[in-house]
Order: structure tokens, then sequence, then C-alpha cells
């Protein structure tokens, strides 16, 4: 009894894992398709999809229609729980073999009917549930059909914003919202090349090109024809020369394309051409776009420097930046969706990368951090007390209000915690302060007794260190008139800036009267 009631649990649990033929029935959105190990993307506004019904059809078979990027196909499959056959495949009789959409359309039918050799063959998997399943089908030389069950949000054509060129391990990166572009569009077709019309601008100049696509190595676009206006640009613009110069270069203009982040980020990357391969180059070159101009204060961009933090009305400067660097690295470079750029956050021993968002005077950020432990060094309870006010949320994203004064290097920017008031304050040069080196004795105040001012010559000094003891004590020496000193300290930020004696030795020597 036991054992027909394990067999029976078992027979459950298989059932609830897999997918029968039934599982097929239903549309189905084109992803993507391998050839011979190249991957070709649906990059097409139109719905490419499959749909899989159960009316039946001449020959016992069952019924299938859909589109293409091009035109509507119908035809008849048959199928068990891992295998499918397609025995016919139409289509309509639109005409689009001189646009991108038309040539995908015969690489993608060519491949669904085995070059309309019948049955086409393919063996099938179904993963994932809802709205995340996807249908892998796979014939014998292990190309690849992918659907998916929503519609691609990945598409090529339209205009494209430049955000980064890298070009001989150079990164050149847009820093104004009127950014350079590029229009992919299928809106004119060269009948004697096949190629297709660009238009593009680049900082102060505009240009017009041709470019193909696809040359039987996947996703592939080359831009040739490359005519650009010459226009001096003042001050001299170094991504635009970048841009133009790969552009206009027939050993670089040929590149693989992907789309990331939802759609919203296209990659260029050049590829070595005539070989259909990536460039063998250690310096990749490419060209990233976003499908909004960038939507940034360009003062914000480039690196800031911790100079200190006001906190309930207390001011706590940054005296730590002797062994870790506090600063704020705000670039152009796209990530996540749209107008969403790169950050890095250095902060005592430990990092905060992630991405951020501008709005109006506000900057939201999204981060994920660092867990180095620094025990008790004071650049580590200087890190305590700015990631409370950095990162002072629990969820994402953390929005600061921001304010950018001053010009050049004496350019100031206050991050200020809306619900606090408490700020960040950043500028462009480093804090040269340091609490960490020697300092030698320049007075003595004793409150009720007389001030005492130490000359220069041989005056007494204190060596603070970021050195940790077996007890987790930070370390700090000296030397008086005579004798040496020992000793441990910690520091504190709880309404002002402490130093505290832990611990303190000495040496016995005799000292003159004077001392």
């Amino acid at each position: 009894m036991k054992q027909l009631y394990l067999i029976s649990v078992l027979s459950i649990l298989l059932n609830l894992c897999s997918y029968g033929q039934t599982d097929l029935i239903g549309t189905w959105y084109l992803d993507a398709l391998t050839v011979n190990g190249d991957e070709y993307s649906n990059v097409y506004p139109q719905n490419i999809d499959l749909i899989f019904t159960e009316t039946t059809t001449i020959g016992d078979f069952k019924r299938f229609d859909g589109s293409s990027s091009c035109n509507f196909i119908f035809g008849d499959y048959s199928a068990t729980s891992n295998s499918i056959d397609f025995h016919s495949l139409g289509s309509s009789a639109l005409d689009c073999s001189n646009e991108p959409r038309g040539e995908f359309e015969t690489i993608y039918l060519d491949l669904l009917s085995d070059n309309y050799t019948f049955p086409s063959q393919y063996t099938y998997t179904i993963d994932g549930v809802g709205d995340e399943q996807s249908l892998t089908l796979t014939n014998s030389n292990n190309d690849t059909i992918i659907y998916r069950k929503t519609a691609t949000t990945n598409i090529l054509f339209g205009t494209w914003y430049l955000q980064m060129v890298v070009e001989n391990g150079i990164t050149y990166n847009n820093t104004t919202s009127d950014s350079p572009n590029i229009d992919i569009t299928t809106a004119s077709v060269n009948p004697f090349f096949g190629t297709y019309a660009s238009l593009g601008d680049g900082n102060c100049n505009t240009f017009s090109a041709d470019y193909g696509i696809y040359f039987g190595n996947g996703d592939e676009i080359k831009f040739s024809n490359f005519n650009p206006t010459t226009n001096s640009c003042d001050p001299p613009n170094d991504l635009e020369e970048s841009y133009f110069s790969i552009l206009g270069n027939d050993q670089l203009n040929k590149f693989s394309f992907e789309l990331i982040n939802d759609g919203n980020i296209l990659i260029l990357t050049s590829v070595s051409d005539g070989s259909g391969g990536r460039s063998n180059n250690s310096n990749v070159t490419s060209l990233t776009f976003s499908n909004q101009p960038l939507a940034i204060d360009s003062e914000l961009l480039g690196t800031w420097y911790l100079d200190h933090i006001q906190k309930n009305g207390v001011t706590h400067p940054n005296y730590f930046n002797d062994n870790e660097i506090f600063d704020l690295e705000i670039s152009s470079n796209p990530v996540g969706g749209t107008n969403t750029y790169e950050f890095v956050a250095n902060h005592g021993c430990n990092t905060s990368t992630g991405s951020y968002s501008v709005n109006s005077n506000e900057i939201n950020l999204s981060m994920a951090t660092t867990l180095a432990d620094c025990l008790t060094r004071p650049y580590a309870i200087y890190e305590s007390l700015f990631y409370d006010e950095f990162n002072y949320n629990t969820g994402f994203p953390i929005t600061h209000e921001y304010a950018i004064t001053g010009t050049g290097n004496d350019e100031v920017l206050t991050l200020t915690n809306p619900n606090t008031l408490n700020t960040l304050v950043y500028k462009r040069q480093q804090p040269t302060t340091l609490l960490v080196t020697t300092w030698w004795l320049y007075q003595i105040d004793v409150p009720g007794n007389p001030v005492i001012d130490i000359p220069d010559t041989d005056a007494p000094f204190l060596t603070l260190t970021n050195t940790v003891d077996f007890l987790f004590d930070i370390e700090a020496t000296g030397f008086g008139d005579c004798n040496s000193l020992d000793a441990t300290y910690f520091v504190t930020f709880n309404g002002a800036n402490n130093l505290n004696i832990k611990t303190f030795g000495q040496s016995l020597l005799g000292c003159s009267i004077n001392s």
C-alpha cells in the first residue's frame, strides 16, 4: 500500500513538472533564432507570432497560423509531448525583399520549414510559467527557434541617441542632452546595392550614410558611404571625432548589434570585416545608444570628493582620505531603464555601485554595497556616519535633493536628505587635511590654567595610525620632551567630532626641570 501511495505521489509530481503537447496550444511570440550557431534576434515592431490550434485538418494534422515580419503564415503540424513536425507552410504574398524585415523573414521561414522540405522536424521544450514561459524548437542541426508568451520590446528601427564611444581603449561619454544620434529607418532603399539610407547628428556636424543588415553571421549591421559635414567644432569635440571616425572607417563600421534593458539600450560592437567574427583587438570598439536623449544635468557628471557631512546642525569634515577615498563617480553610461545611468561611490573600505536617474532637482539612487568590515578604524566610523545619510532608506530608490554651486574646480555638490535636511557636501578637489598623521604639540589650554604655547623646536608629537591591535583598539604613538608614549584611541561623531584616548602608557625616564 505504501508503494502504491509513493508511486501515485511521484506520478502527480511528474505531471506538475512537465509539459505536454496541449501546452503548445495558444499564441507564441518569436524572440530569437540561431542558425549555425549565429543568433538572429527579433528586432521588428511587427508581432511575429505562431498560433497552435486544435483545429483538425486533412490527414489528421492540426492547424497553425501566425505572422512573420512581413507576411501572414499558416500550415499543418503534428506534435507529441516533446516533438513537433510541420507538414506544410504557406504565406501571403507581400514582397518585402527590399527591407530588413524581408531579409529576416527569409531566414526565419527557411529555418521553420527546413527550406520548405516537409515534414520539418523539431524537438521542443517549454520552460517557465505564465507570461514567463518560453518555447524552444531545436532541429537535427541544433538550430533553434525561441518563442515567448509576450511580444518583444527590442525594436532596432528608430532614432538612437549616442551615450558612449569606446575606441582604442579610451571611453568617451556624452555629457549633453543635445545628444549625437543616428536614425536607423527602412524608409529609403538603394535598389542597386540593397542598402538603406540613414541620417544622424554629431555635436556640431550632421551626416548621411547607408547601411546593410545580415551578412550570414547573426545580428550584424554595416554602414557605408558615410558623408559628414565638415564644420569646425568650437571647442573641439572628442566624442564626435571618435564617433565619426568609426562610422567612416570600413575596418570598423561593421558591427554586431545587441538590444538590452527591455530595448532601451542599443550596443554596436565592431567586428572584423570579412570573417564575420568579433575583432581580435583587445581594445574593443563599440558605440552605446539609448532610445532617449541624455536626461542629466551635465554639471552633475564626473568625480566628486566628499568634503563634509552636516548632521543635526553639526559639521563633520572628511579628515579620512588618507587610507580610503570617499568619492562619488557619476557617469552617463546607460544602465537599466530609460534615462537611468551608472554611478560608483567609494566610502571607507566599501563601494556602492548602481544606477541613478534625475528628476528636476532630485537624484534617485539604487545600489548594491560591498560588506567589508573595517573594524574600529577612524575611516570605518566615519563611513558608518556617511552611509547612514547616503543610503538612509531601507528601500530603493533613495532620493536626495541636489544642488550645484560654484564653477570649475570650485564647484560644490550638495545632496540633501529630504526627510532630515542632513547633507552630504562634495567638491571637485580632494580634501587634504588628514586626521591619521603626525601632529606636533602647538598649545596646551586647560580651563582654569594659563595657556601654554609650545615652541616649534623639539615639540612633542602624537602619531595617529589606522593600525588595529589584538584587542581591536587603534594604536597611537608619540614623544614628549624625554619620554615616549603608546596609546590607543577611537573616534565618535555623536553631536561633535570626538577623539577619545582609551589607554595610555609612557616610558619613565627622568626629565630635566624644564621639561
